[in-house]
């Protein structure tokens, strides 16, 4: 039923993929697994997704090209190349297969990279975890918020409003990055503050990527709109525009996309074929460093292990604060805690950053702390 859906890499591009030299992506990456008798366990997933709504080219084969030829880091998580799902008969057709195609893979303990074009596809991205886990964290990387009329059928316009809306009601976190302030209504940031989302503007991470690290820390998906880079460094997609990421930036995104433990979905949409090899290989780099992101991921240690973390108490005028400081990563992390219940389980252990720590030593609770306790109680 999973391999009816997919179209393999053609035969003449994995012949191209085996004949690259030693070292290379392409000599060491699969295009088949069994996926009844193997697990996706520490694996990651390709496709790509060649639906679309106009009378574009849609192809990923130059991409992969460009992909196969470079050079592994040190990785040790073996990359299956499944191919492409190709345009359905309509579009529910396509829907349909991607939803059974990416809830199969993630069922099976994958971890996912999808190429693709149209961004509504990233509503059915995240409908494919309804059955894997009860609350969902959902980051996307894009110049303007997708929350048009949940009225309307779904479209590229109104994917996150229906991801907000509609049954089931599991969305837990919610962190937008790199938007632009033309194109974002001030009622739409009004309703993503009165959400509780995470909000991170274009210029503020232009100032430093590394902000983007610990609201990418806890996500289980994201999407990643290609028009969201600046049209001179990246000019294949349906929408160029002249401000946005450049080609240093989206490449440190999609590696601390990957270095989070949690991540098991990357959507890059957005893509049409312009037949410029600089967007070839500035793709190919995204999808690189994801993935030398996954292989590199910081070990997982217990809070209270002090050979990894120090415990710092911090007392407000408000709320007497726990931060958590990971000696080796530098990571910060911040004990949101009930004040009605003292048990293990009336407290929650969130990321936050170094500047939520150096407010709270003046005294002021952070704006982190109280987002989530809104959140959890």
């Amino acid at each position: 039923m999973f391999e009816e859906f997919l179209n393999p890499v053609s035969e003449e591009l994995q012949s191209f993929a085996f004949s690259q030299g030693l070292f290379s992506i392409g000599e060491q990456l699969s295009f088949y697994e069994d996926l009844e008798e193997n697990s996706g366990e520490g694996k990651l997933a390709i496709f790509g997704l060649k639906e679309k709504k106009q009378d574009v080219d849609v192809n990923f084969d130059l991409i992969r090209k460009e992909f196969y030829q470079l050079k592994i880091g040190d990785w040790s998580m073996p990359i299956i190349d499944f191919g492409d799902i190709e345009a359905g008969a309509t579009f529910e057709d396509s829907c349909f297969a991607f939803h059974r195609v990416h809830q199969t893979l993630l069922k099976k303990n994958y971890n996912v990279l999808i190429l693709g074009n149209l961004p509504e596809f990233t509503y059915f991205q995240y409908r494919s975890f309804d059955t894997i886990k009860a609350n969902v964290n959902l980051s996307c990387i894009d110049s303007k918020f997708r929350l048009g009329s949940d009225d309307e059928e779904l479209n590229k316009e109104n994917f996150l409003a229906m991801i907000i809306s509609q049954p089931p009601h599991n969305l837990f976190e919610y962190t937008h990055f790199g938007h632009q302030a033309y194109f974002v209504a001030q009622q739409e940031l009004d309703l993503m503050e009165h959400l509780n989302f995470d909000v991170l503007r274009l210029g503020e991470i232009m100032k430093s990527v590394k902000k983007v690290e610990p609201f990418t820390r806890e996500a289980d998906l994201v999407s990643f709109d290609l028009a969201s880079i600046q049209a001179s460094d990246f000019f294949s997609t349906s929408y160029p525009i002249p401000n946005g990421f450049d080609a240093r930036e989206v490449c440190s995104l999609t590696r601390y996309v990957g270095t989070s433990r949690t991540v098991r979905s990357l959507y890059l949409y957005n893509y049409i074929e312009k037949y410029r090899l600089p967007d070839h290989l500035l793709l190919s780099q995204m999808m690189w460093y994801f993935i030398d992101g996954q292989n590199h991921q910081p070990e997982k240690n217990n809070f209270d292990d002090g050979q990894f973390f120090e415990k710092i108490h911090v007392p407000t005028t408000e709320q007497d604060l726990v931060f958590y400081h990971n000696l080796y990563t530098k990571q910060w992390w911040l004990e949101i805690k009930n004040i009605n219940d003292a048990s293990e389980e009336g407290k929650h252990i969130v990321p936050c950053q170094k500047k939520d720590y150096l407010q709270a030593i003046t005294g002021e609770v952070p704006d982190r702390f109280w987002k989530s306790f809104k959140k959890f109680y």
